[in-house]
C-alpha cells in the first residue's frame, strides 16, 4: 500500500463503488477486483466516486497494457455486470488434504477423511465439508430473516448476493452487511483446510443463530455453546428435526420455537386474548 495518505481511498467512498458495481468487476462480475480511476489519478488526482470504477485483474491488465479502450470501461461502469444477477459467479476454493477444520465462535468442528457437517437446522446442513477423491469440499447454505441466501458455497465454489447494502472482500476474508458498520456474516478462508465463521447471524426456518468469539448463540440465547472442540462427529450441532441416518454431538429439538407461520401463532394469543377477557366480564 502506498505510504501517500492521498492515494487511498476512504472507505465510504469504497463502499459506494462496491454497492453501485454490484460488488464485482463491471465487466464480467468476477473477484478479486481493484478500484479503477477512469481519469488516471496522475490527472484527476482525487477519489472521486463517479470516477472510480471496479475492475477485476484481468481487465485492469488489459486497460494499463491499452487492450482496453476508456470508452469501454466507460459504458460497462454504466451498466455494470452483477446489477443483472442476484448472485455473483462461482468464485473457487481451494480445499484440500485429509483433515478439515471449521470454527464457528469459541468452538471447533474437525475431521479427518470423511464428510461432515458443523451446523444444521431441521435437517438442512447450514455448513460442513464433503470429503470426494481425497480432498475436500466446502458447503455452506447461509441465509437472511427472509430466507434469501447471503452466501452458498457448493463443492468449494463460492457465490454471495449481489442485493446485500455492502459486500467486502479484504485478502481471505468476506464481510457481508446489511447497514452502515453493522456486520451480517463475516468469513474467512484458510486454504487447503480451515474456514471460519468470524462473526454474525444466519437464519435458517426461523431459527437465528448469532455467533461471535466466545459462543454460539441460538434464538436470543434460548441455547448457548462455548468452548466445545467436535473431531470425526457426522453433525455438531442440530437444531429440530435431525439429518437422515446421522448423529449429532448436540441435538436441540428446538422445543422453544413457535408451532406453525407466524400469523397462526398471533391468532392463537389474540384468541386466548379474547377468551380471557370474556371470562372476566361475566
Amino acid at each position: 500500500m502506498s505510504s501517500d495518505p492521498g492515494r487511498n481511498i476512504p472507505a465510504p467512498i469504497k463502499r459506494q463503488v462496491r454497492q453501485r458495481c454490484g460488488f464485482g468487476c463491471v465487466i464480467c462480475g468476477d473477484y478479486p477486483y481493484q478500484y479503477h480511476h477512469m481519469i488516471p489519478y496522475a490527472v484527476d488526482p482525487a477519489h472521486k466516486e463517479e470516477n472510480l470504477t471496479l475492475l477485476c485483474d484481468k481487465h485492469h491488465k488489459k486497460v494499463t497494457n491499452r487492450l482496453l479502450t476508456d470508452a469501454t470501461v466507460s459504458a460497462h461502469n454504466a451498466d455494470p455486470y452483477n446489477q443483472h444477477r442476484d448472485v455473483t459467479n462461482p468464485d473457487p476454493l481451494d480445499f484440500s488434504g485429509a483433515v478439515a477444520t471449521i470454527s464457528m465462535g469459541s468452538c471447533e468442528f474437525i475431521a479427518e477423511r470423511r464428510d461432515f457437517v458443523a451446523f444444521s437446522v431441521d435437517a438442512q446442513p447450514i455448513i460442513g465439508f464433503h470429503y470426494v477423491d481425497d480432498r475436500y469440499m466446502l458447503c455452506a447454505d447461509l441465509r437472511d430473516e427472509q430466507n434469501v441466501p447471503l452466501i452458498t458455497i457448493v463443492d468449494n465454489e463460492l457465490t454471495h448476493t449481489t442485493k446485500a447494502f455492502d459486500v467486502e472482500r479484504i485478502a481471505n476474508r468476506l464481510i457481508l452487511r446489511d447497514r452502515p458498520r453493522r456486520v451480517s456474516i463475516e468469513l474467512e478462508f484458510d486454504a487447503p483446510s480451515r474456514v471460519t465463521v468470524t462473526r454474525g447471524q444466519f437464519w435458517m426456518n426461523g431459527v437465528r443463530v448469532w455467533i461471535d468469539d466466545r459462543a454460539i448463540r441460538i434464538d436470543d440465547e434460548a441455547a448457548i455453546i462455548d468452548f466445545n472442540r467436535f473431531r470425526n462427529i457426522p453433525v455438531g450441532v442440530s437444531v429440530g428435526r435431525q439429518i437422515p441416518g446421522t448423529v449429532s454431538a448436540i441435538a436441540l429439538d428446538g422445543g422453544w420455537r413457535p408451532q406453525g407461520s407466524m400469523d397462526a401463532v398471533m391468532d392463537a394469543v389474540m384468541d386466548a386474548l379474547r377468551d380471557f377477557n370474556s371470562r372476566h366480564r361475566q
